[in-house]
């Protein structure tokens, strides 16, 4: 991981952790290593069975995206089958806030399959983010939890209607 950080000139890094023993504590300092990467353009981050990582973890990588001024492009993706996922909203919450603050940022994929405790917050400031945002073009949003309701739902679907989303996905 160090070694990637040493490259600054790098614009697409793609991490891929399958390992269900990985903390907050190594998803922080996985993102104090990338911080450097400021030409970063796309992240890709996969945390296969992630029934480990909590809210902290999300917040941690939510201050990394913060930090990548010239980010485009960023894919999430925690599959965790178990019914231990700790994510809720509070940790998808400082991701709009950090992508909010992103001024290139055209491509969301987030994807928390689990049994996060999500809610309608979420699906709403989601919502309010990708129709504020006109730069934001390509979008997959799965969030699997039963605390999102139908009115949830609906609210990311009204904005794949009015938005014509290329690539639109919600798993309520």
């Amino acid at each position: 991981m160090k070694a990637i950080a040493s490259l600054p000139s790098l614009v697409h890094l793609l991490i891929s952790f399958s390992e269900s023993s990985f903390t907050d504590e190594m998803v922080k300092s996985m993102c104090t290593i990338l911080r450097p990467l400021t030409k970063l353009l796309s992240l890709k981050l996969f945390f296969v069975s992630s029934e480990i990582i909590t809210d902290e973890g999300i917040i941690a990588v939510s201050e990394l995206l913060s930090q990548l001024i010239n980010l485009k492009s960023f894919l999430l993706d925690m599959d965790n089958y178990n019914e231990t996922g700790k994510v809720s909203d509070v940790g998808v919450l400082h991701l709009v806030s950090a992508i909010q603050t992103l001024r290139h940022f055209s491509s969301l994929n987030l994807s928390l399959y689990g049994h996060t405790t999500l809610s309608d917050e979420s699906t709403e400031r989601l919502a309010e983010l990708l129709l504020a945002r006109v730069s934001i073009v390509e979008v997959v949003v799965n969030l699997l939890s039963s605390n999102v309701t139908k009115d949830g739902d609906a609210k990311l679907k009204s904005v794949e209607e009015a938005r014509y989303f290329q690539t639109f996905g919600i798993d309520g």
